[in-house]
């Protein structure tokens, strides 16, 4: 029994040693398949190539969005800085300012999709934050923010990334007023022609009326400031603006609409007629205005002329000249006019209810024209305010332009024939104040972040 068990487990063993042998043969045959290697290799590394890949390519576009929604922020808080710049009254318009501007730069820098069926960028969410009015410097944060999904989904190392862009701009100063039509809806709320300039020295031009030819300049005329705005358009050849009027303005807020009027007492004289006379006149209340022709040469002394139901009438030849006089008009047919062959140099009050204004035409009156001829008529040191008139400016030698300052504010502002206004804000040089909001009121900005 003994021996046949041996000789049955001999074959056994044969079996055995075979299938050892078949398995090593398999695994040899399977060591030297070259093609089940790179399987394998392929099998764990392409999972990896395709998150660098994609990452890689989600990398590449979050930097690109990136610097598109810096550029827009940019953009985009020094606009709304411009906008503060122009009036702080207008304040709450500027965020949909800033967002304007945002859409507008991406959509012009952003690549259309390939197909309609491609998907749109998803906006951005848009914060715009303005300082406090009591700041001592106007600024304007535009803040960008927004999720960009990842192209490549799962595989991609990077995933989805959040896009911010901060941006913050700074009003450099407040802009000086030079010119302000108030009008806010007539076509030539300013208007030149012919030969005109008005030059505005660092300071804004601005004009409320929202009709497209708000402002106007034709023929050889010229209108030159620091800024130009018009609540609506302009008319006029690249010539006859320098620089381009910017359009769809804020309506400016007239600065002086809570300067008080002066009293109005009895009439220290009535239809004051002064003809070929050299005489000094007083202030007072001149009932039926003043009228002054021939080769009259006046002397008005310091303090405020009132007109009342009559206008301050110069023509012929006539001089008059005033140091430290302002002039105040209401009621029927109460204005200035100055002709052609008169001489005209006065200078504001520096103290007093009328500091800082030459003119001033009553809130009541409606439609009154004022009226520069004077072709000697360069010291108009002041402001000139006519919240409710027309000042029609024709003459053909230089106007104003030995004044420290000019400053104008009228409801319609018309400049013929050949005269260059000249509107000067040299304020550091005369003791006669800027009435508040004529100093200060488009002057430059800066991005600081």
């Amino acid at each position: 029994m003994m021996s046949m068990a041996l000789r049955l487990r001999a074959p056994d063993e044969k079996r055995l040693h075979g299938k050892s042998a078949v398995k090593r043969g398999i695994a040899r045959a399977f060591a030297a398949d070259h093609g089940g290697n790179v399987a394998v290799i392929f099998a764990i590394v392409v999972p990896v190539l395709l998150m660098v890949v994609g990452g890689g390519i989600d990398y590449a576009f979050a930097l690109r969005e990136k610097a598109l929604a810096q550029k827009a922020a940019d953009a985009a808080s020094i606009a709304g800085a411009k906008e503060m710049s122009l009036t702080d009254a207008n304040r709450n318009s500027v965020p949909a300012v800033v967002a304007a501007v945002v859409d507008a730069y991406l959509a012009a820098n952003t690549p259309p999709p390939q197909s309609s069926s491609a998907q749109t960028a998803s906006p951005y969410a848009v914060t715009t934050t303005i300082s406090d009015a009591s700041a001592t410097q106007m600024t304007v944060a535009v803040s960008l923010n927004k999720t960009v999904k990842s192209k490549f989904g799962l595989v991609s190392a990077l995933g989805d990334v959040t896009i911010r862009a901060n941006s913050v701009a700074v009003v450099v100063g407040k802009p000086n007023l030079c010119l302000l039509a108030l009008d806010p809806s007539a076509m030539g709320t300013l208007y030149l022609q012919k030969n005109a300039k008005i030059v505005g020295q660092n300071c804004g031009v601005y004009s409320n009326s929202t009709h497209p030819n708000g402002i106007k300049a034709f023929q050889s005329s010229m209108l030159t400031a620091t800024v130009i705005c018009s609540a609506g358009g302009h008319a006029g050849g690249h010539g006859n603006f320098q620089p381009a009027p910017y359009s769809d303005c804020p309506q400016f807020v007239d600065p002086l609409s809570g300067r008080p009027e002066p009293s109005v007492g009895g009439c220290d004289a009535t239809n004051l007629v002064v003809k070929n006379q050299t005489i000094t006149l007083g202030p007072g209340t001149y009932c039926g205005g003043i009228a002054i022709s021939g080769t009259a040469k006046v002397t008005f002394s310091p303090g405020i002329y009132i007109m009342i139901n009559g206008p301050l009438k110069v023509t012929e030849t006539a001089a008059i000249s005033g140091v430290y006089t302002g002039f105040f008009f209401t009621g029927a047919g109460a204005k200035f006019s100055f002709a052609t062959g008169t001489s005209v140099s006065l200078t504001a009050p520096k103290d007093g209810t009328m500091a800082g204004m030459l003119f001033f035409a009553s809130r009541s009156q409606t439609n009154v024209v004022h009226e520069i001829l004077s072709d000697n008529a360069r010291q108009l040191l002041g402001t000139i305010y006519l919240p409710t008139g027309l000042l029609s400016i024709d003459a053909n030698q230089p106007i104003a332009d030995q004044s420290a300052y000019t400053a104008i504010v009228a409801l319609q502002v018309t400049a013929n024939s050949g005269p260059t206004v000249t509107l000067n804000t040299n304020y550091d040089t005369t003791d006669v104040p800027v009435p508040q909001g004529i100093r200060g009121a488009g002057q430059p900005v800066a991005l600081v972040q």
